[in-house]
């Protein structure tokens, strides 16, 4: 599916909730740290054991991801800066 093709089309409702819920609740910038480690990991074990075929085409999703990730830290971070101070006052 190409949603960019069509500029009208928007997110299905269930799927946009679930997004604003999970980047709501979830900090992007703490699951991409910790995906980039588990990478790392993955590919410093692979250099001992051989790498897979698959290699490439799991890095290059896994890049696409981190830059969303990064795109929805940025794009969300005022989401919980407001529920802290919300919070504290």
């Amino acid at each position: 599916m190409n949603l960019s093709a069509n500029a009208d089309r928007l997110l299905p409702a269930g799927l946009e909730n679930g997004l604003k819920d999970f980047l709501e609740y979830h900090s992007p910038a703490f699951l991409g740290r910790n995906l980039r480690r588990m990478t790392l990991l993955y590919l410093r074990q692979c250099a001992r054991e051989g790498f897979h075929r698959e290699l490439p085409d799991f890095l290059d999703s896994m890049d696409a991801l981190f830059d969303l990730l990064d795109l929805a830290e940025e794009e969300t971070k005022g989401w919980r800066m407001e529920k802290v101070k919300g919070t504290a006052g």
